[in-house]
């Protein structure tokens, strides 16, 4: 039995290996405030965020972190693992299924002016409650920015939208929005400088 157990391991996806052996309950939420976007708090577990160019968020059974050398680890509102790790000017942050980050997403993309792509189809927000500053000051510096919101977006629970889209994409000439179809401001109660 040990002898198949060996043959097993070395034939599984070593990715799924390890997600599999991760203690959920130790991870802090993949949650923002003010100082602590997304990028800072993957850098802050190791991973160079410096040159990153483009974020996308990603299904982990389908995009593996392959050799990437560090991967920090947050726990989602799911109850599952979130992955976070770089390749070349990529950011892919990732779980499996959907990603479920939160409860708040304030800042959480705050003055990453440098992104051209900023990829969100594969988050479920359902859990979030705040994303004020979320896009604020977003892509500031480049000229061809999309942004990818997707058809998990779900806005349903948020209170707070205050300066979300706030200079994003400020000196693009190509600027692209997607909203997706789960957009929903009816529990919202500040918009204050929303765009």
């Amino acid at each position: 039995k040990t002898m198949n157990a060996d043959i097993k391991v070395a034939n599984l996806d070593c990715q799924y290996e390890i997600e599999e052996e991760i203690d959920v309950s130790t991870l802090n939420y993949l949650s923002t405030n003010y100082g602590n976007s997304i990028l800072n708090l993957v850098n802050k577990q190791g991973v160079d965020v410096t040159n990153v160019e483009s974020v996308y968020f990603v299904d982990t059974r389908k995009t593996k972190s392959g050799n990437a050398e560090n991967i920090a680890l947050f726990k989602g509102t799911d109850g599952n693992a979130i992955k976070a790790w770089t390749n070349g000017n990529n950011l892919y942050i990732g779980s499996k299924g959907t990603t479920y980050p939160g409860p708040s997403m304030s800042f959480a993309f705050q003055n990453t002016i440098n992104l051209n792509v900023l990829d969100m189809n594969n988050v479920n927000t359902s859990n979030v409650t705040n994303m004020e500053r979320m896009f604020s000051n977003t892509c500031r510096n480049s000229t061809d920015f999309t942004l990818n919101l997707g058809n998990h977006f779900n806005t349903s629970n948020v209170k707070d939208m205050s300066d979300m889209f706030d200079n994003t994409g400020y000196s693009s000439t190509v600027f692209t929005l997607n909203l997706g179809n789960e957009f929903n401001t009816a529990k919202v109660t500040n918009m204050y400088s929303m765009f």
